[in-house]
C-alpha cells in the first residue's frame, strides 16, 4: 500500500529541493553556474517525482485521472471493486462514500429541473459538504507539482529539532573526516558536538551518496559550502519561522 508522503530526516533533501532551488538561485548559481542551475533543476525534478509517485496521494490523483480520461461506468465498476484502490484511511472512505451520494442526490434534483442555487438553499447539508471541499479536501496533483513551497507536507515528529542538530553535525563531520576513523568521529559528533544520539553515520553517508549523484548530473564536484548551503535551505520551509 503507497504510504502519506512525509518530511522526515532521509528524504527532506529531496522534498525541499526545490524550494532551495527557488529561493537560494543567487547562491546556488555563483557556486554551480547557469548551466549547473538547469542541470540541477533536471536532477531534482527526478528525485522528487521518484519520491512522489509511491505515495498514496499522487496514486488517488492517478485514479480520477484515469476516470477522467475514460469516464465510463465500466471504469467506475473497476475502481469500485478493486481491492488495491479501495485501501484509504477509513474517514476518507466514509467521505468519499457521503460524496457518491451527494453527486447522485445532487444531480437527480438537476435533472428534475430544479438550479444549483435552489438545491444549495434547499439543502444545507450539500452547500455544507461542498464547502468543506473547498477547505478540507487537498488538490493532491497541484500539492505535489507546486514544490517550490512544500511546507503544506506533513513533518515527521521531532523533524526540526533533529534536522538542525544533523545539520550542525553534519558540518564539523566534512570539516575533520580523514582525521580518525567514520566511525569515532561520528561517535565523538554525537556525544560531544550535536550531544544527542542520532546514528548519524547513517544519514551522513545518505547525504554523500546524494551528493554524489547530484556531482555527476550537474559534472561539477559539490564543494562542502555547497552541501551545507543546500541542506539549510531544503529545511528552511520545514522549520517553524
Amino acid at each position: 500500500m503507497a504510504r502519506q508522503l512525509t518530511v522526515n530526516k532521509s528524504n527532506y533533501f529531496i522534498t525541499g529541493g526545490m524550494y532551495a532551488l527557488g529561493n537560494g538561485e543567487d547562491i546556488i548559481v555563483k557556486m554551480l553556474g547557469k548551466k549547473g542551475i538547469k542541470k540541477l533543476f533536471s536532477f531534482l525534478g527526478g528525485k522528487i517525482y521518484g519520491s512522489v509517485i509511491r505515495s498514496s496521494d499522487f496514486k488517488k490523483n492517478k485514479w480520477f485521472t484515469r476516470f477522467q480520461d475514460n469516464p465510463s461506468q465500466d471504469n467506475l465498476k473497476n475502481i469500485l471493486n478493486s481491492k488495491h484502490l479501495t485501501k484509504v484511511e477509513k474517514g476518507e472512505y466514509t467521505i468519499n462514500q457521503l460524496s457518491a451520494q451527494v453527486f447522485f442526490e445532487v444531480l437527480s434534483k438537476i435533472e428534475s429541473g430544479q438550479s444549483l442555487d435552489d438545491i444549495m438553499k434547499e439543502n444545507r447539508w450539500v452547500k455544507v459538504l461542498y464547502e468543506f471541499y473547498g477547505l478540507e479536501m487537498p488538490d493532491y496533483m497541484a500539492k505535489y507539482l507546486w514544490t517550490f513551497n512544500p511546507s503544506w507536507l506533513e513533518v515527521s515528529d521531532g523533524f526540526a529539532d533533529d534536522i538542525i542538530l544533523l545539520i550542525e553535525g553534519y558540518e564539523y563531520y566534512l570539516l575533520h573526516r580523514g582525521k580518525r576513523s567514520d566511525r569515532q568521529l561520528c561517535g565523538h559528533i554525537e556525544e560531544k558536538v550535536i550531544k544527542k544520539v542520532l546514528n548519524v553515520r547513517q544519514d551522513f553517508h545518505q547525504y554523500e551518496r546524494f551528493f554524489e549523484e547530484m556531482g555527476s548530473a550537474v559534472d561539477i564536484t559539490i564543494d562542502n559550502e555547497f552541501k551545507i548551503t543546500y541542506l539549510k535551505l531544503c529545511a528552511d520551509p520545514y522549520l517553524p519561522a
